[in-house]
């Protein structure tokens, strides 16, 4: 088990040297270890066209291009753990919907608000955000009684404790017979020790600037149970970690939690390859503004 960073500032070709070791890896040898390319939503589709349209490989078996949900459907179908049943995109409005109306005399903020257009899509954002750090109807009980400590206004505790309601509601309407798309990453982290492929594998993870709590603690268990994890990271000074207004803050932060997690997790932590130079951006003003 080791993990390896790979950082460097935009354009410096992090994402190239990962693809190109990728690349020489399956050429050399074929059917070796698994390879996982985890990368956010948006990158997935572009990343797996470069890996199979740029280096002249006829094929990728052993390497996957993986967001963190499809890793977790990945692993759950070989582990177990998927028997719940998925509420997708619109059943989730739909539910969401349904609880701001059956509700509305509830909420001390919302009630005007609830029946607006466009209203549930924002609220369905917030609450998915939520999700990713774990927040839940129970934990938001504490903060209100923060704030109200505090004497904070009256609109920000009314507004929590609107949220309240919906998360308790939500909560209860999903139950333990329905999950969200967020809601297989702890199944994930719980399962992954069950993997024999994971245990084989080397992990990639690229595109990412900063974890939430949820994709962290999946990070944590790829750390302890892969032979390699490669994390890519965009900055340029290890001291921006605790420069809030530095450019690279998010990234160096990161990188500080990364290294502080493999030494108590007893990971063997490798030299951090550190990439100069702006190749990405042949115009000048674009390197300035890069700078």
């Amino acid at each position: 088990m080791s993990l390896r960073i790979i950082s460097g500032r935009a354009g410096s070709g992090k994402t190239t040297v990962i693809h190109q070791e990728i690349v020489d890896d399956l050429k050399h040898n074929p059917l070796g270890y698994p390879i996982y390319v985890i990368v956010p939503d948006q990158m997935s589709f572009k990343t797996e066209y470069e890996l199979t349209n740029n280096y002249d490989v006829r094929g990728i078996m052993r390497a996957q291009v993986l967001t963190f949900k499809r890793l977790a459907w990945f692993i759950l179908q070989e582990t177990g753990g998927i028997a719940k049943e998925r509420i997708d995109y619109f059943g989730y409005r739909m539910l969401l919907r349904r609880i701001l109306e059956e509700h509305k005399e509830e909420f001390e903020l919302f009630r005007q608000a609830a029946g607006k257009r466009g209203f549930t899509q924002e609220v369905e954002t917030l609450l998915r955000e939520f999700s990713q750090y774990e927040i839940t109807s129970e934990s938001i009980v504490p903060i209100i009684e923060q704030l109200e400590q505090a004497k904070a206004s009256n609109t920000l505790i009314a507004k929590m404790k609107d949220f309240q309601i919906i998360l308790r509601e939500l909560e209860q309407q999903i139950g333990d017979g329905y999950v969200d798309g967020e809601g297989f990453y702890p199944i994930l982290v719980e399962q992954l020790k069950n993997s024999s492929q994971i245990k084989e594998a080397h992990i990639y993870i690229d595109g990412f600037v900063m974890f939430t709590k949820r994709e962290f603690a999946i990070v944590q268990q790829l750390l302890s149970l892969a032979k390699r994890v490669t994390i890519i990271l965009p900055f340029d000074d290890v001291n921006a970690a605790t420069q809030p207004e530095a450019l690279f803050h998010r990234a160096a932060f990161s990188y500080d939690k990364l290294i502080q997690e493999a030494m108590q997790l007893g990971v063997e932590i490798e030299p951090r390859v550190h990439l100069e130079g702006a190749f990405r951006f042949n115009n000048d003003d674009l390197q300035h503004i890069e700078k």
